[in-house]
């Protein structure tokens, strides 16, 4: 995990999103500002999207990840699981088939100062 505070949580819900979750878990694990814990809730997957997560997530231990499961269908329980393990000052709810800029994360706190 980074030395920084951690100042974010990243809250990903996903839904057999196997063929998206590298590119958007990439674009997250590059991130320039690396205070933040990614917290990735599984809503269902049936494609192996699951265990795709934690192998990638296993390749950046640097990055604390929290893998939730969320039995209940539909995006909005997955959403509110993952804000219940939010335990940072910023959230942000990013989507799983979504590639993000590696300045996402300190831009968004810029704006937010």
């Amino acid at each position: 995990m980074t030395s920084e505070a951690l100042r974010w949580s990243v809250v990903i819900p996903y839904f057999n999103e196997r063929d998206y979750l590298p590119a958007t878990l990439a674009s997250l694990y590059t991130q320039d500002m690396r205070a933040f814990r990614l917290i990735l809730v599984d809503n269902a997957s049936t494609d192996g999207s699951g265990a795709l997560a934690r192998e990638i997530a296993a390749a950046h231990p640097d990055i604390e990840t929290v893998h939730a499961f969320e039995a209940q269908p539909g995006k909005i329980h997955a959403l509110a699981h993952g804000q219940e393990l939010v335990t940072t000052p910023y959230v942000a709810f990013c989507d799983a088939d979504t590639v993000y800029p590696p300045h996402y994360l300190r831009r968004c706190e810029e704006l937010l100062q």
